[in-house]
Parts: C-alpha cells; structure tokens; sequence
C-alpha cells in the first residue's frame, strides 16, 4: 500500500500529533457531565495501542496513520466489540460493513497472538467463537450476514481470517475498509450543532476545557463561523446542520439569535447559496418573558427562515428564578402559542443531560407528553432524549412509571397516551456520544427509543462542535448492532440500516420540512462539497482521528463545575 502522505505534509512547526486510538477511550468531559473510564475502556485503550502498532508495521505505515485510516479505525471497532463480549456478532458491538452483521475482525481459533483465542482460557477478555466474522453477502434486496465457518488456527492475534471463516482476513485490504467505512453519498442531518461569536467571562472556563477549545486558533478562532463550516463540512460527512445557541442573560450570550441567523448565511453563502445551515431561534421564556415573545416576532420578521424555537427548561437566570416548565400558563404556554401564531411550529427543549448551574428537576420530560397533547399541531423535539435525567442507569430496560433517564421520556409519553409516531421526537446530541462505547447501554436506549418513540421519532444530533468534528460519532452509529439477547428479550425493534437512514437524516427533513433527495443532489457540485474531496483525496478521510478532550481528569471537571456553579451558568 502507498503511503499516504496527509501526516508528511504536516508543517515541522505544529505539535506532533499523539499515538491514541481513533475513539477516545479516556476518562473526558464535555463541561457538563464527567466520564471515568471503565475498565473495560481503559482494556480496550491498551489493546488498540499494542496491537495497532504491530498492524501498523504489517501494512508498512507509521502507527499514527493507521489509526487515522480505514483499517485503523475498523481494527479499532473490532477491538472494541472484543471487549464488550461482542466478538461472536450476537451480543451486537460495531461492524464496519454498514449493519451487515457483527464482527468482522474477531480473533482466529486457535490463534496464539496477544488477544486471547476461543476456548484458550487465557486473559481477560471474553473468549470468542471460533470463525465467527460473519461475511458480507450483496444481492438486488441489499445486504446480508451470514455466519462464517471455523477459521483456521494460527493467524496471529486480530481477524477471523483464514480459509474458511467468512471473516475480513487477519490483515484486510485498506481499501476495501476505506470502502466500506465511505458515508459520504448518505443524507445527514444533525439537528444539535453550536459555536460562539465571543468568549466572554462567563462561559470562557466553558469553552477551554471542551474539546474543540483545544484547537491552536485562540478560543474565538476554535468557534468561528469559518471552524463550524471546517468542522462540519469538510471534516465530517454531514450534510445539513441546524445551528442552535446557549442560554445566557443579556450581554452575556456568546451567540445572539442574530449571529445565529449571520453564520447561517456565511455558510449557504460559501456553499453556493445551497442549504447547509438552518437555524434555531433561543427563547428564554422564564427570563423579561414579554422581551422574548416581542423578540420571536423580531427575529422572523428580520432574520427569516427561522426551523425551530430552543428552549432551556432547567435554567433560569438567577434572582431566585431558576426552571420552568412548558406547561406552565404563565410561560411555557405562551411561549408555544406564540409559535404557533408566528407559524413556525417545531419547538426544541433540553430536557435530561444535567447541567451545572441549571435547576435539573426542570430536566424531567413530563410536561412534553401533557403540551403535545395540548397542540397536536406543533412537533416537540426532546434534546438528548432525557438522557441521565435523575441519575437514570442507562443499562436496563423500561420499568412501568420509571422517571430515570430515557425512561423518563417513555413514561411522560404512556402519561398522556402517546403512542409511536407522534408529535413527540427523540434527539440523539451528546447521548450517542456518550454510550457509544456501551454496547448494552446503547442497545437499552437505542431499543426503548425504537420500542416506544418509533423509527419515524428518532432524530441525529452530536452537540458538535463542542466535541470537534462529528465524524467519529456517525461513523460508529453507522457501525453498531443492537445485542440480539437484550434486543429478544425486551421486545426491541431491530435497528436496521434502514432505520438509521432514517435517524440520521430523513426523520428530521420531514420535521424541517427539507427535500433530502433534492438537497443532497444539490450541494454535490458546489465548490465547498469539492473542497471537501480534494481534502480527502490528499489528506485522508478520517485526519480527525487525533482530536481529543481538554477535560481528561476528575480535577479539571471538579473546577470547571465549581466554576460554572458560581456564575450560575451551563457547564
């Protein structure tokens, strides 16, 4: 294989790019919640480095630019599903051939390299069945899995490869993994997307410890209008965004409605006046609550198209005012028939995910179920799911009136009798991220969204670019299988990668009203789509690999929610 030359062609003068793998794996926060890594993380971690460094040397490579290849970060994924236990495809795990079954890069029978082979006993990672990669199979109905055969013995410590096992081989082509890890023809809609025009006092501690902070460009240069354009369409396979802000009190917001609506039309500017960027507009309904409704008219007025209303539900501004609630007469309610009279009819609303400095009991979801039965006319879009909502375990199914977490959601909808494909959506920003890494945890939310909020319901969001580009995060959606044992017994949907061609774009371009088909054929030949394959013809489709969390210990998460509990602000 010819060496690519993205890593050479990089100035003398930039910092050496570190060996990590392509998924982070460490302990990280996003400035709102703190995750350690678990055990099986730090495993997983340790493995990809070891064993990256030796595929690395196979294809001839420098250790960093395989993870920042196609077969690096299927190499990775395998990894990964080894760890979780998925390695036989039936307890789910990630498969780079776009659902078609997982497990392509399990261990040999019989193996004898570093990860421990099947019925060896050695090691502390689950023991594999023998051969079981599973091979792609295509026809005229699309793509199937089928089981492999025994693989052989001795062919060292990665793929069921050999004679005979289905698998991807124990060294598979580059370019066949460069292939198959190619979303860029897929429609991609994320719906939760953010920067900032200025990085003022109150969320600069904020903005530096996320990922994106930690960019070379100076903290207003990370969040530019130019970096959000960098980060979402050149260095990731997204295709529309909606670009939402922050709740702030006045002359402390880091991006105005205003600014929302600039950045919207410097990007469709740049991309040939076609539609990349729509936008929220905030509303802070418990805060000089007359302002904000006369505002909503204002910006319509002004700054039209506007998508959607944002809303914050677990904030306030301090003074002894802190959440609300959207079925509240006094501020919610004329929040949404306001608009409702403005036309403008799809309402977007934290609800789950704590935050620092926010009133978190006004994360609780039930008062979506209680408005959409009020206004059957009006689409409520749930951010993050309620994801965490009450310290909710995100690892076990539904219990009858569970307020924790997702369930939380599932039990304000069967409240006030919502069944599946109603006015109610689930959207998907930052808690992807967050249990990607789960198989169990994912395949608990992702089943109970499909069981009791429907394929139809569920919507892409990342929270990028708080965490850099999103690429990482489609590319593994894109990847997962649900764990068909959890799946059977909780009566899970199966997620298909049909359905995910919905949740990752068609869902929300019915929401926000978009031709996908006639959108995606639209911007393919302006000049920043060709910008975007120039760049990943000569630098490679996956350079992103190397991003990574400021926040990377407890400490750094200790003091910036201390921070952000004083000034009463997001974290």
């Amino acid at each position: 294989m010819a060496k690519k030359s993205w890593l050479s062609r990089r100035k003398k003068t930039e910092p050496e790019l570190p060996y990590q793998p392509p998924i982070w794996l460490g302990d990280h926060s996003n400035g709102e919640i703190y995750h350690s890594a678990t055990p099986e993380e730090r495993k997983m971690r340790e493995l990809i480095l070891k064993e990256g460094a030796d595929r690395a040397k196979y294809y001839g490579m420098d250790r960093r630019e395989f993870m920042a290849s196609g077969v690096g970060i299927a190499f990775s994924m395998s990894i990964v599903n080894l760890v979780n236990g998925c390695s036989d495809g039936s307890k789910g795990g990630f498969d780079p051939m776009n659902g078609a079954g997982a497990g392509g890069f399990g261990p040999a029978a019989g193996s004898g390299g570093s990860l421990p082979a099947g019925g060896s006993g050695s090691g502390a990672l689950p023991p594999s069945a023998a051969g079981a990669g599973g091979r792609l199979t295509t026809g005229q109905a699309g793509a199937t899995s089928q089981p492999g055969a025994a693989g052989a013995s001795g062919n060292g410590g990665l793929v069921g490869g050999g004679a005979g096992t289905g698998g991807m081989g124990k060294n598979p082509d580059p370019v066949m993994c460069e292939t198959m890890l190619d979303y860029s023809e897929m429609f991609i809609f994320d719906i939760q997307t953010h920067r900032v025009e200025r990085a003022n006092a109150t969320y600069r501690s904020f903005l530096s410890f996320l990922p994106q902070g930690q960019c070379g460009k100076g903290l207003e240069g990370c969040y530019s209008r130019e970096e959000y354009t960098r980060q979402f369409f050149l260095e990731s396979d997204t295709t529309v965004t909606v670009l939402s802000g922050v709740p702030a009190v006045d002359g402390n917001n880091p991006l105005t409605n205003e600014e929302i609506a600039d950045t919207r039309d410097f990007v469709n500017g740049v991309a040939m006046q076609t539609e990349r960027v729509i936008t929220h507009a905030m509303v802070l309904p418990n805060y000089n609550h007359a302002q904000q409704l006369e505002g909503m008219n204002k910006i319509l007025s002004d700054r039209a198209p506007i998508g959607a209303w944002k809303c914050y539900t677990p904030w306030g501004p301090g003074d002894g005012v802190t959440g609300f609630w959207l079925d509240d007469p006094m501020t919610g309610i004329p929040f949404i028939e306001t608009g409702r009279m403005l036309g403008v009819k799809v309402f977007c609303c934290h609800k789950g995910l704590p935050l620092p400095g926010f009133d978190n009991n006004f994360g609780d979801p039930k008062d979506i179920g209680v408005v959409a039965k009020m206004f059957p006319d009006c689409t409520f879009v749930v951010y993050h799911s309620a994801y965490q909502y009450g310290g909710g375990n995100e690892t076990e199914g539904y219990t009858m009136g569970s307020k924790a977490g997702v369930n939380s959601l599932v039990t304000a909808l069967m409240a006030n009798g919502h069944g599946l494909g109603s006015n109610i959506i689930a959207e998907l920003g930052t808690t992807w991220n967050n249990i990607m890494t789960n198989t169990r945890a994912a395949t608990h939310v992702l089943g109970k969204l499909l069981k009791f909020v429907g394929e139809d319901n569920i919507v892409w969001g990342t929270d990028c670019m708080w965490y850099g580009s999103p690429q990482p995060q489609i590319m593994m959606f894109l990847s997962f299988k649900m764990d068909e044992t959890i799946r059977m017994q909780e009566g899970y949907p199966e997620l298909t990668p049909a359905i995910k061609t919905k949740i990752l774009g068609l869902n929300a371009a019915r929401v926000f009203g978009i031709n996908a088909a006639a959108t995606r054929c639209g911007i393919k030949e302006t000049s920043l789509a060709r910008l975007k394959r120039d760049l990943d013809g000569e630098f490679g489709r996956f350079r992103w690999a190397f991003q990574k969390p400021a926040l990377r210990t407890r400490r750094d998460f200790l003091r910036n929610a201390a921070f952000h509990r004083a000034a009463k602000t997001p974290g």
